[in-house]
């Protein structure tokens, strides 16, 4: 009934598991209109409340770590190159990112090289692989970014 409607849902729901919230807002709004006593102030604050003491009563499954690529290079001609960086590298370690664009741009064979977004490059290298692009990257991140792995 409340698909693809906000609700709250929970082990600790009344009823039908589910709390729909702008229904909740029309409930009341209607209780208060004919003078009535509106639904309890502290509904939500009493689910969050069970949602809370039931999860702490569980055990919680550990979640795996999903090792994410530092890098990953496309390119559909061979010549130009997109490198999107793992969000970590793109914005705690974004100065380095900088210069590791600055550095790369003057490797041999490597027209071009800039950052097209914060988590983006863009590099011209006719005489490069993928995997030679790839590889220089890596490297470098290893050598530079204390906690890259």
């Amino acid at each position: 009934m409340y698909y693809h409607h906000p609700v709250l849902a929970g082990p600790a729901t009344d009823d039908d598991g589910q709390i729909y919230l702008p229904n909740m807002v029309a409930v009341t709004a209607n209780r208060q209109r004919r003078g009535l006593d509106p639904l309890g102030e502290d509904r939500i604050t009493a689910f969050a409340s069970r949602v809370i003491t039931a999860l702490s009563r569980e055990e919680a499954e550990p979640v795996p770590e999903v090792d994410e690529p530092l890098i990953e290079v496309d390119s559909d001609d061979g010549e130009e190159y997109d490198v999107g960086l793992r969000d970590d590298l793109a914005h705690e370690h974004s100065r380095l990112m900088d210069r590791m664009v600055k550095e790369l741009k003057k490797q041999p064979g490597v027209n071009s090289a800039h950052r097209e977004d914060r988590d983006m490059l863009l590099v011209r290298a006719p005489d490069w692989a993928a995997e030679d692009l790839e590889q220089w990257l890596i490297v470098w991140i290893n050598r530079h970014v204390p906690d890259a792995r």
